[in-house]
This record gives structure tokens, sequence and C-alpha cells, in this order.
């Protein structure tokens, strides 16, 4: 029961022909058809009710309802905005919060339109495209005297800056907000500042600064009944534990976290909690790790995080390598690079190319090309992984020298993280 074009070009020239006003009476006809005769005002096709609605306002020019009808496009994109989010599709999502903010009069409601884009972009994995249009919303707010808005762009800037392997970077630009907040700032905002921090400390390295950031933020989700703060804050917590010696701990608290998001729907927080069971499980050899990952990954994908979804899918590479699945490991690896070889978190999925290339005897030796986010970076998880693909392609290749002095400086850092661990276990933060 439907009817389409044949030629494209055959359809813009019948549109083209179509008086001005008679197109905007159209569109708004369309607009309103499919949100009565689709449920809910038409949730499911608010994309294109959104559609309809700015190429109505597009044509209206400078008729009596142009400004009606610009309000109208504008609330319509973002509630596609809003679906599209919801969906797991954070690419329509930013092109509909854009578009909205260039519709927007109201200079604050064009900036939160413009920071919910930067944080769609985040979502789908362009962190730098992220951060620049998260610091464009950053800078209206300051400009507009909105010193609490502006502090709390740094929550998402942060993520993106920790994913791109600078978190050392993001404790700074979060604790900048922090005393942008003040100590009369309002006790959420500081939770969700602190939940942050903590967790782009512990990948920087700063265990000791990293305790008290999780212990304010509990204590406030606690008090304030912020059960999203909590399940973020628990989980860094279980991630600082791992890294400093206490692994049972480390389970029981990634277990506390999940519980806590199933029991009120976060689905984000759900998922990362559980990412990091699966990776406890990995590294301890637990049964079913295998199911759990592809759990998360397949979890990651229906959310639109791809980076994560990489992140997964190379920890599900690993568990094929140890098992002995050589061949199912390349087989994910070229699902999801032939596609889309650049797609965000590419390099997770790379490393263990590197690593499966060099036990086959064939090493990569052009691998530095592929990480150049990693190499020099302040996250020491992405540091160490480097040092990895340096020593076994060196020793893949024949140069067990070269491969020792890739290996030696790893062995420095282990040894200093062991040390603040020592310190850290020994005194009374946390």
């Amino acid at each position: 029961g439907q009817y389409a074009f044949a030629q494209a070009m055959f359809r813009t020239v019948v549109y083209e022909t179509l008086p001005r006003r008679e197109r905007k009476q159209r569109h708004v006809a369309a607009a309103e058809h499919l949100g009565k005769v689709f449920a809910d005002d038409g949730a499911e096709v608010a994309e294109m009710i959104a559609s309809h609605c700015l190429a109505a306002y597009r044509a209206a020019g400078e008729d009596s309802d142009a400004s009606e009808l610009r309000d109208r496009a504008g609330a319509a994109l973002q509630r596609a905005a809003r679906r599209a989010a919801t969906v797991g599709a954070p690419d329509a999502a930013q092109r509909s919060y854009l578009t909205a903010s260039e519709l927007a009069q109201d200079e604050p409601e064009r900036t939160v339109l413009i920071e919910r884009a930067g944080e769609m972009a985040v979502r789908a994995g362009r962190n730098e495209e992220g951060v620049g249009l998260l610091d464009r919303a950053a800078a209206a707010h300051a400009s507009g005297g909105r010193d609490r808005e502006r502090a709390l762009t740094v929550y998402s800037v942060a993520h993106a800056l920790r994913q791109l392997g600078r978190p050392g970077e993001a404790a700074e630009r979060v604790a900048a907000a922090l005393a942008l907040l003040g100590p009369d700032g309002d006790r959420e905002d500081v939770a969700r500042l602190n939940a942050i921090l903590s967790r782009v400390l512990v990948f920087s390295g700063e265990y000791e600064r990293a305790g008290p950031a999780i212990e304010t933020a509990l204590r406030i989700a606690q008090e304030l009944e912020l059960p999203d703060v909590f399940s973020e804050a628990v989980n860094n917590k279980g991630i600082l534990y791992l890294w400093t010696g206490r692994p049972l701990e480390a389970r029981a608290l990634s277990a506390l976290a999940v519980a806590v998001a199933e029991e009120h729907g976060l689905g984000d927080h759900l998922t990362r909690a559980r990412a990091n069971l699966a990776s406890f499980s990995m590294m301890w050899d637990l049964p079913d790790v295998r199911e759990q990952l592809e759990a998360v990954a397949a979890q990651y994908r229906r959310l639109g995080d791809r980076y994560f979804e990489g992140i997964s899918a190379g920890n599900l590479m690993g568990v094929h390598m140890l098992a002995g699945r050589w061949d199912e490991a390349e087989q994910l690896a070229a699902e999801l690079l032939e596609p889309d070889p650049d797609r965000p978190g590419q390099e997770h999925i790379h490393y263990r190319l590197v690593l499966l290339t060099a036990a086959r005897g064939r090493p990569d030796l052009a691998w530095p090309d592929r990480f150049v986010g990693w190499i020099g970076g302040d996250d020491i998880e992405l540091s160490a992984s480097c040092g990895a693909m340096a020593a076994v392609t060196h020793l893949a290749d024949g140069q067990p020298g070269a491969a020792l002095d890739a290996g030696l400086p790893m062995l420095t850092t282990a040894i200093e993280a062991d040390r603040k661990s020592t310190r850290l276990n020994s005194s009374h933060i946390t």
C-alpha cells in the first residue's frame, strides 16, 4: 500500500514544482497524520515527523505562521533526538540536537542542545568531536554567567578524554570544575563529578587521590539516594581494588554495582558493571566468560556505544586466543573491521590482532601507526598494552634483546604501581 518514485531526480523535479505554501501545508498534514496513526503521538516515527516539521518551517518563508512552525520543528527535533538516544542511534540523536540548536531562539536553550549533541557524539565514539561540542557549550555557559552548567559539561568531557587515553587531562578538568562549583556547590553535582574524577584518576594511576573521590561520591550518593552515582562510584572502587591487589573485593563491588543498576533500570551503568564482571571472569578463567562477553558486546551494540563494543569484542578475542580458538578471534575482528576499518574502539580489536599475528609468527611491524592515541599517553593500561605489543612483536621478529628492552619499562611501572598499592592499603584513605 505504499508508493515511491523510481528515480530520485524525477521526485525532486515534481517536489520543486509545488508552490511553496502548498508544500508547507502538505508537510504539516503529513506530520499530523503520522502523529495520529502511530501510537504515542508517533513516537516510533519521531524522526520522520521532525523532518516534515522542519521542511514545513523552511517552506514558510516570511509567512505569519513561520515562528510557530519553527518552534514546532524544534520541539519535534528534540523529541526525535531523545527517541534516537533511547534506541541506540546516537548519530541520529546528535544530528537532531544540532539542527534543533540552529532553530532555538533562546541562547541558554541553544547551548543545552549543543551540549546534548556533544554527549551523543561521545556515546557514538567520536570523542574529539564530542569534546569540541562540549567545550563550545561550556564557553557559552561561561559567557552567560552559568558557572554550574559550565562545570557539569566536564562530566562527559572526562569520559571522552579517558577514552582518548588522556585521563590525566580529564582529572585536571574535573578538579577545575569542582573548584568552580566551590564549597557551596550543589551536593548532587559534587557527587557526580567526584564519581567521574575517581574513574579517570584510577586509569592514570593516581590511586591515592582516587580513594577520597570515591568515598565522597559514595557518601553523598547514599545520603541523597542517587543510585546512578552510587553504581558508578562503587564500580570505580572495584577497579581500584582490582589494581591494588584486592581482587575478591573488587569482584564483589562490581557485583554490587550490577545489582543496584538492575534494581533501578540504569542501562548504561548496568552494562559497564557487567563488562567489568566479565573482565574479572576472563582474568580468573571463570565459567561462562565467553557468554558474558558476548552479552556485554551485544548490549553495547544496542546502546549504540561502538567504542565500548570494540573493547568488549577485543576482550572476547582474548578469550578465544587463550582457548586456542585463533580462527574465531580473527573472524570476529574481520566482522567488525571490514565494514568499518576506522570504527570507534578499533584499537582494542587491533591490539588482539597484533598479539595473534605475533603468536602465528607473522609480526605486524607497522602496529604503532594504529595506536597513535595510546603511545605516549598517561593511561597506564593503554601504555602497558603498547609495551606488550612491542615486546611480542620484537620476539616474533627474532629480536629478543629488543623485546627485553620493550618489556623492562613495563616492569618498572608495575613495581611503582605495587608501591602505590601498598601505600594505599596501609593508609586510611579507603
